[in-house]
């Protein structure tokens, strides 16, 4: 599994939680796979 910096985990989140954007929008912009996104998320809010 590859690293991801901290900033970039945070811009990934913000933009699905601010941008109301969906996951797959989300992780097309990023270059990321949907599950890191909804991983991310669900941790965020938990």
């Amino acid at each position: 599994m590859k690293a991801y910096s901290l900033p970039l985990i945070e811009k990934i989140v913000t933009a699905y939680l601010v941008g109301k954007m969906s996951i797959r929008k989300v992780a097309t912009q990023f270059g990321v796979t949907k599950s890191l996104v909804q991983k991310q998320v669900k941790q965020q809010l938990s």
